[in-house]
Parts: structure tokens; C-alpha cells; sequence
């Protein structure tokens, strides 16, 4: 096995063609509290705000599972990077939604923008492979409800992982507070791993 290490875009790693990150069910589920979300939270904002920056979020470590399956999506195995990525997911939801319900503000970002390019779902796929981030244990269908609830308004959101919940209420109420929400889509736009 080689392993390939280099600096790149994480929204370039995360909306990549026909690739999708699934959590090993080995790995634990979803932990992230406040606190940590928080400090996401600042340093996305800090280089969203500075627009010369560049922000290195840590590193990402996968393993391909096997080969492309039937869908013609390749899964990789999340191994390390699996909070920094579901908490971002959470983030961007938050933006997709605070845009539907802003249809009027001027901002960088757009609730389509979000939901039909690749950064949460891939909108032509369905079952797993629909998801770009495919969660382990019982964080898998409420992250896949809050998504699907982004395209329908009338998806049932399941409650069944409340971290996941909480988190993703934590970013809204954020996001609203905001004078300029674009500032963490620009920040989210800028963010590096290895």
C-alpha cells in the first residue's frame, strides 16, 4: 500500500467527481462538542474575513474500499478527519439553509449552489451513493435526513443522533446572527488539508 501525501482544497477533496467518504463502522460516531465546533467556527471565519489567507485544517487520511462500485462512485474509508469533515458538512448545510430561507440576500453562496454541486449530495444519485459523506452507527440517517431536507422542505428530519442535531442548530443560529454570512462560505472556500 503507498500512501500519497499533499496539500490540497478541501471543498476541491470534498465535491470531486464520483467520490464519496463513508465512515468505517469501527470508527466512533460523531463526538464533536460546542467547544470544538466553536473553534472551527473562528478559524473559518478568521480567514474568511482576510482574503489573502489560506487556512490549514489538518489532515485527511482514507483508504479507497475496493473499486468503483455500480454507481460509478468510488468509496473512500474515512480514517482520520472524520469530526473536521462531518462538523463542516453541518456547516455547509447551515449556509444551504440559511440561503432557502433568504432568498433575497446578496450573498457569495446559494442554496442550489450547495445542493446541486456536489458539496453535501450528488442530486442524480440515489441510496448511499447520493451522499458525498456517508456517517457510521446511528449519526448515519440523521445526517441523511438533515440533507434531504435541504431538497424538500417536507423530509421528516430524524433525531436519532443529537449531536448531529445540536451541531447543526449551533451553525444556524450562528449564521443567522451574522451581518455577512458570506464570510464562512468564502472562509470554507479557503480551507486546506493534507
Amino acid at each position: 500500500m503507498t500512501m500519497n501525501a499533499s496539500a490540497q482544497s478541501l471543498v476541491a477533496l470534498i465535491t470531486g467527481a464520483n467520490l464519496r467518504f463513508v465512515i468505517p463502522v469501527y470508527q466512533r460516531p460523531y463526538s464533536w462538542d460546542e467547544e470544538q465546533c466553536l473553534q472551527l467556527w473562528d478559524d473559518v471565519r478568521s480567514v474568511g474575513e482576510n482574503k489573502e489567507d489560506r487556512h490549514f485544517t489538518g489532515s485527511v487520511v482514507w483508504v479507497q474500499d475496493g473499486v468503483m462500485d455500480a454507481s460509478g462512485i468510488t468509496p473512500l474509508l474515512l480514517i482520520d478527519g472524520q469530526q473536521r469533515m462531518t462538523t463542516l458538512a453541518l456547516m455547509i448545510a447551515a449556509l444551504a439553509d440559511y440561503s432557502r430561507s433568504h432568498p433575497g440576500r446578496q450573498l457569495t453562496f446559494s442554496h442550489r449552489e450547495i445542493t446541486s454541486r456536489g458539496y453535501l449530495i450528488d442530486e442524480f444519485r440515489t441510496g448511499e451513493s447520493r451522499y458525498k459523506l456517508t456517517l457510521s452507527q446511528g449519526d448515519r440517517e440523521t445526517l441523511a435526513s438533515l440533507l434531504e431536507n435541504l431538497i424538500d422542505q417536507d423530509a421528516k428530519i430524524v433525531k436519532s443522533s443529537p449531536r448531529i442535531i445540536d451541531n447543526y442548530n449551533l451553525f444556524r443560529r450562528k449564521i443567522e446572527a451574522m451581518e455577512n454570512p458570506s464570510v464562512i462560505w468564502d472562509g470554507i472556500q479557503r480551507l486546506d488539508v493534507v
